[in-house]
Order: structure tokens, then sequence, then C-alpha cells
């Protein structure tokens, strides 16, 4: 009996130990993609969603920074950003991951834009009802930005 809780306790502190290594660790491509997202240059966020529908990204924390500002930023946009965010919420449906789909379903509420709403629509769809209903959605304002210059 001792042997099983140990063997068991054992097994659950390694598991926690790699999945927080591969929870940690993200690729370079990954980090700088975070990166230029975060700058907040409004040429730089196009040619990173462009770059990340393209390449295609999967990786959920370059994801979470793009729903999120796609959500603080798509309530009042000027046409100068439009383009830009039509590409963010492209980058989502593209990433087929359920967890963007409550999002998606906000921003096509909120936006001012026909555009971002109509790219919201397609993304939305892209994911699929049952990807979003299947998994834990993201939540406004689980990673924080730095800067607001493109909002």
């Amino acid at each position: 009996m001792i042997k099983t809780k140990s063997l068991a306790f054992i097994s659950f502190l390694l598991l926690s130990i790699f999945a927080v290594n591969a929870h940690a660790q993200l690729s370079d491509t990954d980090k700088q993609y975070i990166a230029d997202l975060k700058k907040g240059d409004l040429r730089l966020l196009k040619r990173t969603a462009k770059l990340i529908i393209n390449a295609p990204v999967r990786t959920p924390e370059v994801l979470d920074v793009v729903t999120e500002i796609l959500l603080q930023g798509s309530g009042d946009l000027t046409k100068a950003r439009v383009s830009t965010f039509t590409y963010l919420a492209r980058a989502l449906g593209e990433s087929k991951n359920g967890r963007y789909y409550t999002a998606l379903v906000s921003v096509e509420k909120t936006s001012n834009s026909k555009h971002v709403r109509k790219w919201a629509k397609k993304a939305r769809r892209m994911i699929g009802k049952s990807n979003g209903n299947s998994t834990a959605q993201y939540t406004k304002g689980s990673v924080q930005l730095t800067t607001k210059t493109y909002l």
C-alpha cells in the first residue's frame, strides 16, 4: 500500500515537472511573434498576423496575445486599423482552436467595423461550434499588454 502511494506521488511529481517545462518552453519564433504583437506598432501587428496565418501558428500563448489585442481594440476601430484587425481575427480562425470561439463571437457583436465583424464570423465558422463548446474559453484580460498604441 505504501509503495503504491509513493509510486503514485512520484509519478505525479514527474508529470507536473514535465508539464511545466513543456508549457514554459516556447520556440524563438513564437517568442518573437509575442514580442512583435506586444510592441503595439500597427504595421508590425499586421505583418505578424499575416505571418501567424501563413506559418501557421498553433501555439496557445501566441494566440492568446492575438485574442487579447483583438478583444481590447475591436470595439472602436478607425479605418487605418480595420485591415489589421481583420487579419487578427483570421489568424484565430486559421488556428482552428476552439478556445477562441467565444472571443470571436464577442468581436462579432461589439466591433464597429463591418469588415472585422465579417472576418470574426468567418473565423468563428472556421473553428466550428462543436470545437468552441468542447474547450475552455479564453477570457478577456488573461494576457497583460503593456502598450496600447494600437488601441
